[in-house]
């Protein structure tokens, strides 16, 4: 399969018209463009780093990132982060999680997601 589009979420394919001969000449183009959502990472209070996706390069708070629905998107927050000499943990999410590293599964909605820290 060979992709003719710029967009790494979706693009138009070339596929074999006859499963049973794919060696055939015959092809059909399908287009695959999938439905996507916003996700956004926030922290409370503002620390040094939002939640990270997909990668592990820090990104500055807030951040937003493009998912594709229903598709699984793991995400984690740095803790505990030092801010003028005190402490803070992930103490929990705006979803209820408690997790600092955890998959979020993208919603049929964009949506926010905001990190809690606590300072002990």
């Amino acid at each position: 399969m060979m992709s003719d589009s710029t967009n790494s979420l979706g693009g138009c394919y070339e596929v074999p018209a006859d499963d049973a001969n794919p060696a055939s000449r015959a092809h059909t183009s399908v287009r695959i463009e999938p439905r996507t959502v916003v996700l956004t990472f926030r922290t409370n209070p503002a620390v040094s780093s939002s939640p990270t996706s997909g990668s592990t390069r820090r990104r500055r708070r807030p951040c937003s990132v493009t998912g594709v629905v229903g598709s699984a998107n793991s995400v984690f927050v740095p803790s505990p982060q030092t801010i003028n000499r005190s402490t803070y943990y992930c103490s929990s999410w705006s979803d209820g999680n408690t997790q600092s590293t955890r998959t979020i599964v993208a919603l049929a909605v964009s949506t926010t997601y905001t990190t809690t820290y606590r300072k002990r």
